[in-house]
């Protein structure tokens, strides 16, 4: 469709879609499956989860793309647009004692899924960076 390089501010994944289906579709895929994974089919049928999204036109466009109507692939999804950080760390909480998984949290904020496994394991902000006291400093 577009060159890509015409998408400036969307992240790569994002505008090398929208390049492929335009800035619509890739808004879409962004808002429906941002921060996750999302299978792309060799042969898209009106039931794939990314025809779902975008219509069969434009899964199509994308299957052609990335598989070269070959093998499934997976692809990153970037996030589209975010919040405020407080805001985000709060409802990630609260879904998670709701007792949502990792990914519903993930697509319900659109938001990474490896961001929501590092609130529940404790590794975000200062006490991710915190060093070891059993581990000496090399430099």
């Amino acid at each position: 469709m577009t060159d890509k390089r015409s998408f400036e501010g969307l992240p790569d994944r994002l505008a090398e879609i929208a390049s492929v289906i335009g800035l619509e579709g890739a808004l879409l895929i962004a808002s429906a499956r941002g921060g996750a994974r999302l299978s792309i089919p060799s042969k898209v049928t009106p039931d794939s989860p990314i025809a779902q999204i975008v219509g069969m036109e434009r899964a199509q466009a994308l299957s052609l793309h990335f598989t070269s109507g070959h093998t499934a692939q997976e692809i990153e999804v970037p996030l589209g647009p975010t919040g405020a950080r407080a805001q985000q760390v709060r409802a990630i909480w609260r879904l998670i004692e709701e007792g949502l998984s990792s990914e519903e949290i993930a697509r319900r904020l659109r938001i990474a899924s490896r961001t929501v496994r590092r609130h529940k394991t404790g590794e975000t902000g200062a006490s991710a960076r915190r060093r070891d006291s059993r581990q000496s400093e090399l430099f």
